[in-house]
């Protein structure tokens, strides 16, 4: 019998890291495992090969549109190029390698040229999973595909015309239902996390001495709405009461934040970028090392339309961190959900300094929600969130 063909349209992949590429590799990764023939597909012109997963082929098609100088043609003649240039490069990879299911991780370049293509694609199942500036808007700060209105207007038609429309957290089905979409055609499937990857050293416990070096850890590139300020000057608050407290941010930095948290004085260390480690590499898991050091995982963005569901939380859980977090859709899922950690109001230096504090109170609690950060990772493993999807996908064929 033939394997089922599934291709993982994307716009970036690793080694770039962020949620949605290492959403896609761990996808890809489980399909395989259980039975699927599937293919990154996109125009990936970082995917290096050391960095490719090993149970699925990627197909990096070249852009030859991108490349066109500004003076040769306009930027909405560069734009309409694009759509038709991926247009081909998907049409001719389902001419060649086939396929049955085509699941689009972006509204818009992707999702929406698949909604074009739509008339070709009979007897196939088309999927769009949106991961964050692709459906989310923060007008405050410019985030957002969507403040666009053409774009804006093309997402709408890529959410109209998909078979399947999952969600990775509320914000997300929210920001999915302000396009006219109706909530039966949403089905909330979490983001995963590979629990044995930090699972070495995920027995976390405190003592009652009030001068133990306390280790906060927080992942994510700089960007206003990760709230990476607020969490500078919690931390600076809590070392003015006691100076115990070290801050770790992993991540994409910038010299504006290095500065802010060198005048506040706090004992910070930004790891800049590292590179996404698969269970299965040779090179050192620099992320998990840091998470075995730590002793709390903070999570600060500053409001409902910042995250998705956080992937970083939940590795963080994987290695047993109790998680203090603004009170925000994604977070609310995790840590309501497996009583893990303490919500606190978003973008409110008092509220995160006063929730990591009161995490350390009492070792018995601590080592509790540390405990129940285990569970909870280890219910939400990358093989089950991707059998949920293949069940929406049979259902969608078996409507069709």
């Amino acid at each position: 019998m033939r394997k089922k063909r599934i291709i993982l349209l994307t716009r970036t992949y690793l080694p770039i890291i962020g949620g949605r590429e290492i959403v896609v590799y761990y996808l890809a990764k489980a399909y395989h495992q259980l039975g699927y023939d599937v293919r990154v597909v996109g125009q990936l012109r970082f995917a290096r090969r050391r960095n490719r997963p090993t149970d699925a082929r990627v197909h990096s098609w070249p852009s030859l549109v991108s490349h066109f100088p500004a003076w040769i043609v306009s930027e909405r003649v560069k734009e309409t190029l694009q759509f038709l240039e991926l247009r081909i490069i998907l049409l001719v990879e389902i001419f060649l390698f086939g396929a049955d299911i085509v699941h689009s991780h972006a509204t818009y370049p992707q999702g929406y040229v698949v909604a074009l293509l739509k008339s070709f694609l009979k007897n196939k199942v088309v999927a769009l999973t949106p991961h964050g500036n692709d459906i989310h808007t923060i007008p405050e700060i410019g985030h957002g595909m969507g403040l666009n209105p053409e774009i804006a207007k093309k997402i709408k038609i890529a959410l109209e015309k998909t078979d399947v429309i999952t969600s990775i957290a509320e914000a997300v089905s929210t920001s999915i239902k302000r396009y006219g979409i109706d909530e039966e055609k949403i089905t909330y499937i979490p983001n995963g996390v590979d629990v044995e990857r930090f699972a070495f050293n995920n027995e976390k416990q405190i003592d009652n001495d009030e001068d133990s070096i306390v280790n906060i850890v927080s992942v994510g590139n700089f960007h206003v709405r990760k709230g990476h300020r607020v969490l500078i000057d919690a931390v600076d608050k809590l070392n003015q009461e006691n100076n115990r407290y070290r801050l770790t941010i992993v991540g994409r930095k910038s010299r504006e934040l290095v500065e802010y948290a060198t005048s506040k004085s706090i004992a910070c260390t930004f790891t800049g970028k590292i590179e996404f480690t698969p269970r299965d590499s040779k090179n050192p898991d620099e992320l998990a090392e840091i998470f075995s050091k730590s002793t709390v995982y903070v999570s600060s963005s500053i409001n409902d339309e910042a995250e998705g569901m956080s992937l970083a939380v939940l590795e963080a859980m994987a290695a047993g961190l109790p998680v203090v977090a603004s009170n925000i859709s994604g977070n609310r899922d995790i840590v309501e959900g497996f009583k893990n950690g303490i919500l606190v109001n978003p973008n409110d230096v008092s509220a995160l300094s006063n929730g990591i504090k009161e995490i350390l109170q009492s070792p018995e609690r601590f080592y509790e929600m540390s405990q129940n950060s285990v569970k909870g990772a280890n219910s939400v493993s990358w093989l089950e969130v991707a059998k949920k999807y293949l069940t929406e996908f049979e259902a969608a064929a078996n409507k069709s």
